[in-house]
């Protein structure tokens, strides 16, 4: 199996998806290189990021879910922030990914010895406002809890990007144990409009369409305000085969808003607050 594609963003940014359709990002500078985000774990990730740059690679971690974190191994210098320590000893464990991905076609039938084993913790820590300089591009760490605690989007001030991840989008998922509540996560997104607007014209994200529209981050701030005042949609929604969660917004058969509008959040009741 050819377990990883790219394609070019720009000058100095890199696409790079793996079999499960989850992309990475490589930010390459005259000096050095950041690798955001490791994708599920599959295959050597370490051998084909060699074969895209030959500057030393630093590894980001937006948060420590299975399919972001899970090929941090492949690396010597990798940052995640302490918050999600837990998160990353759950979710990349052996066995944990191996039952979330067996029923899932094509990826379900990768082999155990082609997963990249947990990496040993802790990680070097990722800090809100914490800047790596490349050489000609810098990649900026914000901090924007919600979705996990140690939550992060990474911005390219010089390429007016900004990698919002599974941190703001379409489905924003708020219904684990450790994710925050919507009020919580409605001040996060505050922060984030207040310290970072005017600082990117472009979205990128891991999933799906992989890019966003600017109008995304209003529209999240909008579905907390409605589910914190009870005037949401409140669609119940399965995830993953488990019924007790709702959508926000209702959606059509694409996962399309019906209003036309973009930002969706899922969540559990009790983070209804």
């Amino acid at each position: 199996m050819e377990y990883f594609t790219s394609v070019p963003i720009s000058e100095h940014i890199t696409r790079i998806c793996d079999p499960a359709a989850v992309a990475m990002y490589l930010v390459t500078g005259e000096r050095g290189a950041v690798l955001m985000d490791t994708g599920c774990g599959f295959g050597n990730l370490r051998e084909y990021v060699s074969s895209l740059t030959d500057k030393p690679v630093t590894v980001l971690l937006t948060h420590g879910h299975l399919d972001h974190a899970a090929g941090a191994s492949n690396f010597d210098r990798v940052y995640m922030n302490h918050r999600d320590r837990e998160v990353y000893r759950i979710h990349c464990d052996i066995a944990y990914r191996r039952s979330f991905y067996r029923d899932i076609p094509v990826i379900g039938q990768i082999p155990e010895s082609e997963y990249a084993r947990p990496a040993e913790m802790p990680f070097e820590d990722l800090y809100d406002g914490q800047v790596f300089d490349l050489g000609g591009i810098s990649v900026e760490a914000v901090a924007v809890p919600g979705h996990t605690p140690g939550m992060m989007m990474l911005l390219m001030p010089q390429e007016r990007t900004i990698l919002f991840g599974d941190a703001c989008g379409v489905g924003v998922m708020l219904f684990e144990d450790w994710a925050l509540s919507v009020g919580e996560y409605r001040k996060s997104l505050l922060a984030l409009k207040e310290s970072c607007e005017g600082r990117y014209d472009r979205i990128l994200r891991n999933h799906g369409t992989f890019v966003s529209t600017k109008q995304v981050l209003d529209d999240c701030i909008s579905c907390c305000d409605d589910i914190l005042a009870g005037r949401d949609d409140h669609v119940p929604v399965k995830v993953f085969g488990q019924e007790g969660f709702y959508q926000a917004k209702r959606v059509d058969g694409h996962g399309c808003r019906l209003d036309g509008r973009e930002g969706n959040i899922l969540y559990r009741s009790d983070k209804a607050r």
